[in-house]
């Protein structure tokens, strides 16, 4: 048995001292943000003084959760890899994401916009994306399809089908945010196909990417502005849209193209959007007229 000398625990154990000096500032600017002095002239975020259970604060509490969840999801995590008979070792592929995923200035700015608007604890969540976007990254697509392709590149496979012969084809529909992130996913899903003897045939005549356009452009804060304007009972928010439209088309003439219909519509009406019975109210129509009078007149 080998014999385990001091300079070799001492490399076992920096890991974990850097985890523990990252908690350890961690767990004093979240006391000291949300429970902040008089002196410190940060606003009270969350309610002082308040016992939940009799027994627990509210920061307290968000504490307990944290811990309850990891006493669960370690030793699961843990026995997952500690089984693990993967050709790249036990721990790195758990590790590894298969597509890159990150908060896009877009989807930042959605979520900063509509924080004021929530109640809390999301406004609380939302308004601190420096502290919460690593939660959000890696709970949003576990929501849904939709909420994680706001975070990157999404896949769906459509016209599966098996020769005669036992070859199996399909397609891969791929939907991304940041075409230099689909590069680099592009390439992580070779390697993945290449695992499993698949090959992969990229169709650039098929390719419809293009640039979301910039939060901080011109054409974006004058809509956002005369949106405001008309729909001052509304939040305001940019929001991506994975799937490609024919607004797509004009990218060559405008460095703004945003894809927006003026028309306040109920959810009844909303979930009727290209499907059967669509439709929209007449009361609304007088209110979407205005919106595009006042950006005909009001653009300089």
């Amino acid at each position: 048995m080998r014999k385990i000398d001091t300079s070799l625990i001492v490399r076992l154990c920096l890991p974990q001292f850097a985890v523990g000096l990252f908690t350890t500032m961690l767990n004093n600017y979240f006391i000291y943000f949300y429970q902040p002095s008089k002196e410190s002239g940060i606003p009270n975020l969350i309610p002082q003084g308040r016992i939940v259970l009799g027994i627990l604060t509210i920061i307290g509490l968000i504490k307990a959760i944290g811990h309850i969840i990891d006493a669960v999801t370690d030793p699961l995590i843990a026995s997952c890899s500690d089984k693990s008979r993967h050709p790249d070792g036990r721990r790195i592929p758990l590790m590894k994401k298969p597509f890159i995923r990150r908060l896009h200035p877009e989807v930042r700015g959605m979520f900063e916009a509509l924080a004021p608007h929530m109640a809390f604890p999301m406004r609380t969540v939302f308004s601190n994306l420096g502290l919460f976007s690593g939660l959000l990254i890696r709970l949003m697509p576990k929501l849904n399809a939709a909420a994680g392709e706001m975070l990157g590149t999404g896949c769906t496979f459509k016209n599966v089908s098996t020769e005669d012969d036992g070859t199996c084809r399909a397609q891969a529909f791929l939907r991304c945010i940041n075409d230099a992130d689909f590069e680099k996913d592009l390439d992580t899903l070779r390697k993945m196909a290449e695992c499993h003897g698949v090959r992969i045939v990229l169709r650039d005549e098929d390719n419809e990417y293009y640039k979301p356009t910039s939060l901080d452009s011109r054409g974006y804060q004058y809509v956002k502005e005369t949106a405001q304007a008309v729909f001052p009972y509304a939040a305001v928010a940019p929001f991506i849209l994975p799937a490609g439209t024919d607004a797509r088309r004009f990218t060559d003439l405008s460095d703004a193209v945003i894809r927006f219909a003026p028309i306040d519509i109920d959810d009844q009406q909303y979930a009727s959007v290209h499907g059967e019975n669509e439709n929209i109210s007449i009361d609304k129509l007088p209110i979407a007229v205005d919106f595009y009078k006042q950006l005909l007149r009001n653009y300089a």
